[in-house]
């Protein structure tokens, strides 16, 4: 394939407070994107219909390289997206699966759920999580309001980010 992948695919939602990383921090994660990431030209967020006014939330505080992709793909064409993507960030969640079984180097940003049992797999995958004493844990109810998500900085999924991009266009 001798066409340059130049667009990253975001997925910032899902069923579980515990697997959200927060629209913040995906609002700060774009803007260092867009600042120092200079071969990517589109950053797509993805995800249902439903999720299309959370999204808008994010997309809105964005430039205009950002898209807010929710509800407008079939399961096959988000495939495809993310297939011939350079880089997949997202909360522990079914795109996030796609894109590390497709190959696409992911980031997976896990909460709950320990990434040795529910984490992106494959060479390109890696995953950002914070083990705390409870984990991993049920999910739905959380002593400690969902310490484990929060901890993960906007840096660290940042650095991450760039390394793979870095090693992507070496």
């Amino acid at each position: 394939n001798n066409v340059k992948k130049k667009h990253i695919v975001i997925h910032a939602t899902a069923d579980y407070e515990g697997r959200r990383w927060g629209i913040q921090n995906f609002v700060e994660l774009v803007h260092l994107v867009e600042t120092d990431l200079i071969n990517i030209e589109k950053i797509f967020f993805v995800g249902s219909k439903g999720d299309f006014g959370l999204i808008g939330e994010i997309v809105n505080k964005c430039s205009s390289i950002v898209a807010n992709a929710s509800g407008e793909y079939s399961l096959l064409e988000l495939k495809e997206l993310i297939e011939n993507s350079t880089l997949f960030i997202g909360n522990d969640s079914g795109p996030m699966h796609i894109a590390s079984f497709s190959g696409t180097p992911t980031i997976g940003l896990m909460g709950p759920n320990h990434p040795k049992i529910s984490g992106p797999v494959g060479r390109n995958s890696s995953s950002v999580y914070h083990e705390l004493e409870c984990s991993p844990c049920d999910q739905r109810i959380c002593d400690l309001n969902y310490e484990c998500i929060k901890r993960i900085s906007v840096e660290e999924v940042f650095d991450r980010a760039q390394r793979i991009c870095n090693d992507d266009n070496a």
